[in-house]
């Protein structure tokens, strides 16, 4: 039986990557991830609160603004190195967050007609598909041609 040494550069390489991964993507991730959170909790205060629109209503539009800023965000500037062409990453995103975005809004939907606070309604949803969302996002929507 072999067995792989590992030596200190092994390590090193493995901590450089591990930090690159980490730096390019998970913080770039979360970088879009709170600054769409943000607009799309003021886009449904302000159609709620100033304007307003049922709050369901208010909640699928504040979804579409963010599910939009989210992709352009992602795709030029979390996975831009990969130059996936615009309507292709754009068919892949949109076709994988389908069932997201139905399953979201049914949970969205249920806990607001339950009773709960329309924002707190927000808040369990987004916390709910973020980690889903993340890994569809690098390994479908984003993924290169060919890819791994």
């Amino acid at each position: 039986m072999n067995a792989v040494s590992i030596t200190s550069s092994n390590v090193g390489l493995i901590k450089g990557r591990l930090f690159l991964f980490v730096r390019k993507r998970v913080v770039g991730y979360s970088i879009v991830g709170g600054f769409v959170l943000v607009l799309g909790l003021t886009t449904l205060i302000t159609l709620a609160e100033v304007v307003h629109l049922n709050k369901l209503l208010a909640g699928y539009c504040s979804t579409i603004v963010s599910v939009e800023t989210n992709f352009f965000l992602n795709w030029k500037y979390n996975w831009g190195d990969r130059k996936i062409p615009l309507r292709s990453a754009w068919i892949k995103f949109h076709g994988a967050r389908g069932l997201t975005l139905l399953f979201n809004q049914f949970l969205y939907t249920v806990l607001v007609l339950a009773g709960l606070w329309y924002l707190a309604a927000t808040m369990t949803v987004t916390l709910f598909a973020m980690v889903y969302n993340y890994i569809i996002n690098d390994k479908f929507a984003f993924r290169k041609s060919g890819g791994k």
